[in-house]
């Protein structure tokens, strides 16, 4: 990421490579990057490797691009290896995640917001800037073949036969807006989110966060000229989004790993305006040398505090028995966390703890069969088989249909039954 930022700083004519580390805004973004506790869930998560190595590739591919056209006479975007090499590298992060797709736009949006500069020192005019994103398109073509694959990891998330598309679709401004605060405000982070499903384009949530998000828009607009550095995160932070929170209904529609490359783009933007505080040409400009000391320690309390967030949040995935208590407290109306948490304490043998959580997911999720199944083990291991019965039995009485509980309630007949003659035929040797 610092690499990238160099290369677009160089090519923007903003960057100072005389100058000393601590004050480039390059390595400020990619240090707020590498310690946001956000990124946590994405990073630590297994099943969410997938984000970080299409992440990798993104930003690898816009560094070859920029390599690729600094080299080139005239500082100009044209077909060559390193052009190439960048489409390959792009392909690369498709096939680990979708929403590698958002590079070209990003690329895009860059040369429009921070043109690159030819070997003179003039901005490339616009019929050169697209060419950077056209470079990019072929790469493109793996989409259809991915989402044509319906057992791919890319389709496998995909709710359109739970999730109301519609609802889903008005529930992300809502989801957007609350992880771009996180973002900025880290607090509250949560393994499992509970955000409700919208009731439509007129709920009151809905249109809170649209005015935020339109009035963002407006503001980046207003300042694509006077002040690029300032439109920049929230466009970039929108297009990055888009694959995983907009049309398609994930199961997930908010979480935490998915906002992996959000942070990326908006540390970027956190470190273009870090490039303009941090260069010695503004501290000259009649500052007070302990104005210019003053920005750079909250530059460093800024990284130190986030590093220390990131920690104590590491120290929490640690134990997976307090990450899901965690999501249970702060998720009351969301049966997973509840379901995850008593099964975990199943696991260390703290059945009088886990019952409650597994009797609260099973009463908030009567559907899912497995968590049912988990209680009714628990009831069993407790030696309450009464009530493994009564659990099964009210499933059957709710739900005549569900052949799944109509026959592991005819199995624990059975074994009761069993049961009382193994006792019939031992009460006369008793005796």
């Amino acid at each position: 990421l610092a690499v990238a930022m160099r290369a677009r700083n160089h090519s923007h004519g903003a960057n100072d490579d005389s100058r000393s580390w601590w004050r480039d805004g390059a390595f400020w973004a990619a240090a707020i990057f590498a310690v946001h506790p956000l990124a946590t869930e994405a990073v630590t998560y297994v099943n969410s490797r997938s984000v970080v190595m299409a992440s990798a590739a993104m930003w690898a591919s816009f560094w070859l691009l920029e390599r690729a056209r600094l080299r080139t006479p005239g500082r100009t975007y044209r077909i060559n290896g390193g052009s190439t090499l960048a489409m390959s590298v792009l392909a690369c992060g498709l096939l680990a995640k979708e929403m590698a797709v958002t590079l070209p736009l990003l690329v895009l949006l860059c040369d429009a917001l921070l043109p690159p500069r030819d070997a003179s020192g003039l901005a490339l005019p616009w019929r050169q800037r697209w060419r950077g994103a056209a470079l990019l398109t072929p790469a493109l073509l793996l989409v259809p073949l991915l989402f044509a694959t319906l057992q791919s990891p890319h389709t496998q998330h995909i709710g359109f036969d739970i999730l109301d598309p519609w609802r889903h679709l008005w529930t992300q401004p809502i989801a957007l807006v609350r992880l771009l605060g996180l973002i900025v405000v880290p607090f509250g982070q949560n393994l499992d989110h509970d955000l409700p499903l919208a009731n439509g384009p007129l709920d009151p949530h809905t249109l809170l966060a649209l005015a935020g998000l339109g009035f963002g828009l407006f503001a980046s607009w207003r300042l694509r000229r006077s002040a690029p550095l300032a439109a920049l995160p929230l466009v970039a932070y929108l297009i990055v989004m888009a694959p995983t929170n907009s049309i398609v209904p994930f199961y997930d529609y908010m979480c935490e790993r998915h906002v992996y490359p959000g942070i990326a783009v908006v540390a970027i933007g956190g470190g273009l305006l870090l490039d303009r505080l941090l260069r010695p040409a503004s501290i000259r400009a009649g500052q007070p040398a302990n104005f210019a000391a003053a920005r750079m320690a909250g530059t460093v309390a800024l990284v130190v505090a986030l590093a220390a967030l990131t920690v104590v949040r590491n120290q929490l995935w640690q134990d997976p028995v307090a990450l899901w208590r965690e999501a249970a407290l702060l998720s009351p109306d969301k049966a997973r966390p509840a379901a995850q948490l008593g099964a975990h304490l199943a696991r260390k043998q703290a059945l009088v703890e886990a019952r409650p959580w597994l009797e609260r997911a099973v009463r908030q999720a009567p559907d899912v069969h497995v968590w049912r199944a988990n209680l009714g083990l628990l009831y069993r291991l407790s030696g309450d088989g009464d009530a493994e019965v009564a659990l099964w039995q009210q499933r059957v009485d709710a739900q005549p249909q569900d052949s799944a509980a109509k026959t592991a309630l005819r199995r624990l007949q059975m074994h009761q039954v069993k049961a009382r003659r193994a006792l019939q035929r031992a009460a006369p040797v008793q005796r």
